[in-house]
């Protein structure tokens, strides 16, 4: 069918076509009744969400997402599932998309055996085989996009989950309040666009009370302090060449550390640095910056960093977008450009730095940062350029940005960070995010 899909989505579906015709012609759909007979009998995933005592939460098991790059390294979804399972959650969903997802229908079939509440298969499903080859390794439910689907598409896969005695929750309505996984990125846009109110309940919580479900994800769009719903700015410390620099800034907590690999006083060359970014832990983004670099050299790269996020000064290809890592295109701001002009694809972070003639990055320099508010209000963007401790809260108070990312600004000398000020910034940005 034909949608209004964004082009993320649009590649993914794709995928799954070539998937699902790899599949059938490789007669595994005659052996898929004779499985499914001998398959557990399904749990009943309603029911599970139907608790009163409780919100009844459906946690998730993701690897990874176009939009927020790897969220677990190494992934284990049994330990995982076990852990939200002995922690309460009413029922676990399993990304079984692998291309950009990380997921397989072998993590949905551990999970299911290890854990006693029902598994629902999250998927990009648009083929009765699916729902099959779902039912036969276990899942009690998967999960339809509405987005993706005609009206006759959608009651037909419902209806096939219905005769094996499955649940079928379309993602855009009904009780379960899940995210659409057909929209990388859509649940940063939205809560860009809610305004910040401090010590307010979520909004997919407010919506469900006792009896609802509410799906949490496992993506890192933004940290939470514990028990709080506050929203917290992303750091990002860029242009790290030295070990202590990168200890330090992982024990302030820097969620993204940046690396240099293209022409600048901050370069770094891969057999120097591969073993300081090896110690960086999993969590905390490695990116490598690149100016013009062809996909190819970056991607060779990224294997021998192991790097999770790539920051690029020239406009994305198909080819960099294959390589799942997460985007972060960078965009050098002139003085009254219309930065809602600049093309952008759900899943990027915008990372917005700036325009000094034959100068990329690491100017000290900073740009109008009103000039984002509209794009802030639909993607996850990054502010660098010329911040510093003394500025970076009105960079923060101005847009409520995704990150911010300092580079000169906590530097010694190009290269080698000063400490008090690397502190000093961090604490300036956990300060305003406290207001």
């Amino acid at each position: 069918m034909a949608t209004k899909a964004a082009p993320i989505l649009d590649r993914i579906l794709q995928a799954r076509r070539a998937a699902i015709e790899e599949l059938k012609a490789s007669g595994v759909e005659a052996a898929l009744p004779q499985s499914i007979a001998a398959s557990p009998a399904p749990r009943d995933f309603r029911q599970a969400l139907r608790r009163t005592d409780a919100v009844a939460l459906i946690a998730e098991c993701k690897e990874r997402s176009p939009s927020g790059g790897v969220l677990q390294h190494p992934y284990d979804p049994v330990r995982l599932a076990r852990r939200y399972a002995a922690n309460g959650a009413a029922a676990i969903s399993v990304l079984a998309e692998p291309e950009f997802f990380g997921g397989s229908l072998d993590h949905l079939q551990a999970v299911r055996s290890a854990v006693e509440v029902p598994v629902l298969c999250k998927d990009f499903i648009i083929d009765p085989i699916q729902v099959l080859a779902a039912r036969a390794v276990g899942a009690d439910a998967v999960l339809l996009i509405v987005g993706v689907l005609d009206d006759g598409a959608l009651r037909a896969l419902q209806a096939l989950a219905t005769r094996l005695s499955m649940q079928a929750g379309p993602a855009d309505h009904g009780t379960v309040a899940i995210a659409d996984p057909g929209r990388p990125g859509r649940d940063q846009r939205e809560r860009h666009r809610e305004p910040r109110r401090r010590g307010r309940t979520s909004p997919a919580r407010g919506r469900c009370g006792a009896g609802r479900g509410v799906a949490a994800s496992s993506g890192r769009s933004r940290r939470q302090s514990p028990g709080a719903e506050r929203i917290v700015t992303k750091i990002k410390i860029c242009g790290n060449t030295r070990a202590d620099d990168v200890e330090l800034a992982v024990e302030l907590g820097a969620d993204l550390l940046g690396f240099i690999f293209t022409h600048s006083k901050r370069q770094v060359r891969v057999d120097e640095i591969k073993d300081v970014i090896a110690q960086v832990p999993a969590g905390v983004e490695r990116v490598g910056v690149f100016i013009d670099e062809p996909t190819e050299q970056i991607g060779e790269v990224a294997r021998a960093c192991g790097l999770t996020a790539i920051q690029v000064y020239r406009p994305l290809t198909e080819k960099d977008r294959s390589l799942g890592l997460l985007l972060l295109p960078a965009f050098r701001v002139q003085q009254g450009e219309d930065l809602t002009t600049i093309p952008l694809e759900d899943g990027d972070h915008p990372l917005f730095d700036t325009w000094v003639p034959d100068s990329v990055g690491g100017t000290g320099r900073a740009w109008a940062w009103a000039q984002a508010r509209e794009v802030v209000r639909k993607y996850p963007v990054v502010v660098s350029g010329g911040l510093t401790a003394g500025n970076v809260d009105g960079a923060v108070r101005e847009l409520h940005p995704w990150a911010v990312d300092v580079c000169s600004g906590v530097e010694a000398e190009p290269g080698r960070k000063d400490h008090a000020k690397l502190r000093a910034f961090v604490e300036a940005v956990r300060r305003v995010d406290r207001e």
